[in-house]
């Protein structure tokens, strides 16, 4: 860095772009400078079917920063084809190799399961941790089915309800303000959650299958293009034009 006279950071984040198919070199030259100036400060460059950018971050708050960034790029990048990901902060310089490694493995994830926008290394950990086991994944999977069984057969939303009190911070009170609910209809719920999973929401060790099984369903969600209560997106409602009576 001495001889091209840039001052080098104590710790970058890695955001990698590239196109589904891997080939598409000249879309990728073109987007250098999209990619320069939304992410400002970062070492931006070609790396065989790839553009790399390393952006500065001296902390992980600097990281969040980089991610909005990242974020707005992605949507930028949409009509070209182009994929983003994004690794992770790690302090120092030796964290540049890991978060470029966790960025490539967001990527893959992003192929694999047909993903669009930015896709973040700490939003699919879970699916990289498992995709050696498929059988964890598997069972992760069925610990929701009877959940998402009893939503669909008596249109209620426990699985909602589960995300909320943990978004919430296990707190109950939020949870029932945050879905618009009495607080017993909370405890109600999750009760059934409880007697139909096997698993408690409010017991920590229960609570990490559970939030790991949330993940995991969100993610598929999000790769077959349904919102997170599994429903396809509405289709747009088509407008009807009136007729010009001008003239009659």
């Amino acid at each position: 860095h001495r001889y091209v006279g840039v001052e080098l950071a104590d710790a970058y984040v890695a955001v990698c772009v590239t196109a589904p198919d891997g080939t598409r070199r000249p879309s990728l030259r073109g987007a250098l400078g999209t990619i320069a100036a939304s992410l400002p400060g970062a070492l931006v460059g070609l790396r065989h079917s790839e553009a790399v950018a390393l952006c500065p971050a001296a902390s992980a708050l600097d990281a969040d920063l980089v991610r909005r960034r990242a974020e707005r790029l992605a949507r930028s990048l949409v009509a070209a084809g182009l994929r983003v990901g994004m690794g992770g902060w790690h302090p120092g310089p030796a964290g540049i190799r890991a978060s470029y490694a966790e960025a490539e493995d967001a990527l893959r994830i992003a192929a694999r399961r047909d993903l669009g926008g930015l896709v973040a290394f700490e939003d699919v950990a879970v699916e990289h941790t498992l995709s050696s086991d498929e059988r964890a994944r598997r069972l992760l999977v069925d610990v929701l089915a009877p959940l998402a069984d009893h939503d669909a057969r008596r249109g209620t939303d426990l699985i909602g309800t589960l995300r909320a009190f943990i978004a919430s911070g296990f707190n109950l009170t939020k949870a029932a303000h945050r879905l618009r609910i009495h607080p017993n209809t909370a405890v109600y719920r999750l009760r059934r959650i409880q007697e139909l999973t096997g698993r408690d929401p409010r017991d920590p060790d229960d609570v990490v299958t559970l939030s790991l099984a949330l993940r995991i369903r969100d993610l598929d969600r999000r790769a077959q293009g349904t919102d997170l209560s599994g429903r396809a997106p509405p289709a747009p409602r088509r407008r009807n034009r009136r007729r010009s009576t001008t003239g009659r």
